[in-house]
């Protein structure tokens, strides 16, 4: 029988306090977006095509949410955990 919450990162102890300390789901799909939206960018700019650029006002919507998921807290880290109390 496999106790509760059994993932192969919470064999580590450190992975494991990391994850209940930091909100890593938020982190993780903020920094991924910022890559992709860095890598979409430096696609338009560096293809060589001076009529082909990128939609800054676009690209900085796109970017604020992004930066805001990197200091979001997961739904599953308490206040607690996340030092906020």
């Amino acid at each position: 029988m496999k106790p509760p919450n059994y993932h192969p990162l919470t064999r580590n102890p450190i992975l494991r306090h990391l994850m209940k300390k930091f909100s890593w789901r938020t982190s993780l799909f903020g920094s991924g977006g910022i890559l992709i939206l860095a890598a979409n960018t430096a696609a338009m700019l560096l293809d060589g095509n001076p009529a082909t650029n990128p939609d800054w006002n676009l690209t900085f919507a796109a970017l604020m949410p992004a930066i805001a998921a990197l200091f979001a807290r997961d739904d599953k880290v308490t206040s607690e955990q996340a030092g906020a109390k």
